[in-house]
């Protein structure tokens, strides 16, 4: 038998009604894109069947080579160039698509889809060309199928799929030269035209997503994939209009949930949350598809748009027949971890079992779990799923990577990276036919600002889908007429702004750290009733403002300290921010933090200081003074201060001032200071036309320019790491902490237990690649839990942890010694250091 993957063996070639995987790759791919329902002139049924055909039984035809059955044997095999069976592959699509003069540009997309099926997709156009060691290596290859009666066998019954009776040898090695004088001609090509051919690519990215779909899950079950649409039905089904309003009416009822019930901010929340309804009911799916929500923060948004997004759904299944998913997106992992509690809650308050069919919380942090609910035999009592089998967990972890849930719950990074790497759009399908919220827009880089606009009108043009985006602070990602205002009412985004007045923002001007230490103890002693958070543009200064405060003498008064930094860690976080919305203990709280906490983290407090940052920035934080009106009309306040060094240099320079070309902090800091001079100080019912001329101000357009001059040229490699959302120029480095600490039940938790587990899995022996894959999906396993204890720093933060040694040798992620982690302040890596601008 000639095997396409081993462990189980499985077929290339199907025997006796059994398909080979060939064949379910083929029918893989076209179940995948027929379930898309994409518009017939972009891609009609025909060539759906046609391409999928294609691109299913040539991509792995180079596996026939004795070269490569030789290699599977192995136990730990080398990649040598004639196992090597992607470019063969590709070269086999050629020659077919040249027998039946298919069009010259699917020919190519094709070809390169298969070429790279098994490297990045986002290779440049240059890499495609097949050099001369490699070409005499295909000239070997075709020699060794030929005089093989197996092989040989293969191959004519897939020529015979296609109406080709006869294989030209000669004619099939002359496509090499034919192929590469075809790039060089199509780079210079393009490079004079300039112009982007954009169905070509989308066609290009959408292909490859659901052939890599099809080839992962034929592999791994020996099958072809296709779309369960009566579990999708019954899933959605459970989804109905009213399960937000039950939530509602659940927590309204519960004590201490909503206080200040018959404040004008709840009966504003209220308006908000119906007109938003009201405006689903009346909305031409046909016209509109992109759509923005202005709101002031603490306003409710999160519950009124997945709201929203469900009667839309619900509304587009009545009306359409179609099932979409919702996709809802943040910037950060804290902000996911509080949304992804309330959509937990309004499940289970309306009785719905919870699985990952369902729900999906998916980042680099998320744990992964099975597919179904839990399940039990009752005669014996266990859980059915408690020794699940490896297949299982890689099923488990291959479903959750496809995104097969209903309602996905994701970072900007997974959601606005799909076209990034082949890895990253193995999710495009999936993100087809859905309803897309892009919550906290504001954090996105302005250099980005034309390549979301681009994707937005992408996903709607070709993918069915509606996006929603949503901030207290929008920037001008679109034009006018390019988007609607998802509110019923025209009047009410002004009204909500006009009668929110819980905040006055002023500025404090220039201190030095020292300087604005002493002002800071200064505030916390004369208002010791006051809880306040600070703010800081870096780490160091966050510590150095923490412990000049614990070190102080009579500043604490009774009062609860707590620092939050990205040195902290996160099961520390959470329980830190847990703390800080708790009732329950009536200490005052000074917070000391940097960005993470100003975006989407549902606390208030009295008084926040910020260190000057971009205007969106300094809304977003103001947003945490008297968020629930608590203190009355203006009884928050927000001060904001530039803080600088000896040397004049500010603070914001260390973070905002980088990588300007993508950032355009330059421009945004320069736009705040206008702000500022023009107003001192400004009350929160007056921000939303002060919001709409600072983002008229800022534009970057050339970042752009790069990109899509990249997409024109075929540079994939290039543009993907362009359209990164966070840029990795610093290498950042990955330590476990040792900790004992408590959990909220008084349980005392070791996390030297979790690190033991790791290690078990780490220490496993690797003698073949199977053994290879099955420790990496354990580790993916231990990894939300793992992740808990860890902390990321660069090799510079790293100088005073001396135990570490060199970090870029180290095969497993080091244990720190437990004296390096201080429980109030996080790692200890800034006692010894002299500059706290740095990050």
């Amino acid at each position: 038998m000639i095997k396409s993957h081993k462990n189980p063996d499985k077929p290339l070639w199907g025997k006796y009604g059994d398909n080979g995987h060939l064949e379910d790759v083929y029918c893989g791919i076209k179940n995948i894109l027929l379930d898309l329902n994409l518009n017939e002139e972009f891609l009609s049924k025909e060539k759906i069947d046609l391409y999928s055909k294609i691109i299913g039984y040539c991509h792995d035809i180079g596996k026939v080579t004795t070269f490569f059955q030789k290699k599977l044997e192995l136990d730990n095999p080398k990649n040598e160039p004639l196992s090597n069976h992607s470019k063969i592959g590709a070269l086999f699509s050629y020659y077919i698509m040249d027998l039946l003069k298919i069009d010259e540009d699917i020919k190519f997309l094709i070809y390169r889809l298969i070429y790279c099926h098994h490297k990045s997709f986002h290779e440049n156009l240059e890499d495609l060309i097949i050099g001369g060691d490699a070409s005499k290596n295909i000239k070997t290859q075709i020699e060794d199928i030929l005089k093989n009666c197996e092989s040989n066998k293969i191959l004519e019954n897939v020529l015979k799929i296609f109406g080709i009776y006869k294989f030209e040898k000669e004619s099939f090695l002359n496509n090499v030269g034919k192929i590469n004088k075809s790039i060089i001609l199509k780079s210079i090509i393009l490079k004079s035209l300039n112009s982007l051919n954009e169905k070509n690519i989308i066609l290009y990215f959408i292909l490859y997503s659901a052939f890599s779909k099809a080839d992962k899950y034929g592999a791994l079950f020996r099958g072809n994939f296709s779309v369960n649409i009566e579990t999708r039905k019954k899933l959605s089904k459970n989804i109905s209009d009213n399960i937000v309003d039950n939530y509602k009416a659940a927590i309204l009822k519960a004590e201490n949930i909503y206080k200040f019930k018959d404040s004008n901010l709840n009966k504003l929340r209220e308006e908000f949350y119906n007109d938003i309804k009201n405006s689903i009911k009346n909305l031409n799916l046909k016209k509109d598809k992109i759509f923005q929500v202005i709101a002031p923060t603490g306003i409710g948004k999160t519950m009124t748009i997945l709201n929203a997004a469900i009667n839309l759904k619900n509304r587009l299944f009545k009306e359409e027949g179609k099932i979409y998913r919702i996709i809802y997106s943040l910037p950060f992992i804290s902000i996911i971890d509080q949304i992804s509690i309330i959509i937990k809650d309004i499940f289970e308050k309306n009785n719905i079992k919870i699985d990952q069919d369902l729900f999906l919380e998916y980042h680099h942090l998320s744990d992964i779990t099975n597919r179904k609910s839990k399940e039990y035999d009752n005669e014996k009592n266990i859980d059915i799923h408690e020794n699940e089998s490896e297949e299982n967990l890689e099923e488990n972890i291959m479903f959750n990577n496809f995104w097969e849930s209903e309602i996905i719950l994701t970072t900007f990074v997974s959601f606005l990276e799909v076209f990034a790497s082949g890895k990253d759009l193995l999710k495009l399908t999936n993100i087809a036919n859905s309803i897309i919220i892009l919550d906290e827009i504001q954090s996105i880089n302005i250099g980005l600002y034309k390549y979301i606009n681009w994707f937005s009108k992408i996903l709607t043009k070709y993918f069915n889908c509606y996006i929603v985006l949503m901030t207290a602070t929008m920037p001008k990602i679109f034009d006018i007429g390019e988007y609607k205002n998802l509110y019923f009412s025209d009047k009410l985004e002004k009204k909500l702004y006009s009668k929110s007045n819980r905040y006055l923002i002023k500025y404090l001007g220039k201190k030095k750290i020292d300087e604005f230490i002493i002002y800071l103890k200064d505030y916390l002693l004369k208002n010791f009733n006051e809880s306040v958070l600070v703010i800081s543009n870096t780490k160091k200064m966050a510590y150095k403002i923490s412990r000049e405060i614990i070190d102080g003498k009579n500043v604490m008064n009774e009062s609860e300290l707590i620092h939050l930094t990205t040195v902290t860690i996160p099961l520390l976080r959470k329980k830190f921010i847990e703390s800080i919305k708790s009732d329950e203990d009536k200490k005052r709280k000074i917070i000391i933090s940097t960005q993470l906490i100003e975006a989407g983290v549902d606390i208030s407090v009295n008084t926040v200081f910020k260190f000057l940052s971009p205007y969106e920035s300094i809304i977003q934080a103001s947003g945490r003074a008297n968020r629930n009106y608590e203190f009355g009309e203006l009884g928050g306040k927000s001060f904001v201060v530039d803080i600088f060094d000896e040397r004049e240099k500010p603070s914001y320079k260390s973070v905002y001032i980088v990588n300007t070309e993508k950032t355009g902090g330059d421009i945004k800091i320069n736009s705040t200071k206008d702000i500022f001079k023009e107003f001192t100080i400004i009350e929160e019912s007056n921000l939303l036309p002060i919001s709409k001329k600072y983002f008229d101000a800022i534009k970057l357009d050339s970042y752009w320019d790069e990109i899509e001059e990249y997409l024109i040229e075929w540079k994939l490699f290039d543009f993907g790491k362009k359209i990164r959302i966070i840029d990795e120029n610093i290498k950042k480095y990955t330590v476990f902490v040792d900790i004992e600490i408590e959990n909220k039940d008084g349980e005392k938790i070791k996390s030297s237990d979790v690190y033991g587990k790791y290690l078990d899995i780490k220490n496993r022996n690797i003698t073949n690649k199977d053994d290879f894959f099955r420790i990496k999906n354990k580790l993916k396993e231990l990894q939300s839990e793992f992740s808990q204890f860890c902390v990321n720093i660069t090799e510079k933060e790293a100088e005073n942890l001396l135990e570490l040694g060199n970090l870029k040798d180290n095969k497993i992620i080091p244990k720190l010694n437990k004296d390096s982690y201080d429980l109030k302040l996080g790692l200890k890596i800034f006692d010894c250091q002299n500059n706290i601008f740095d990050v």
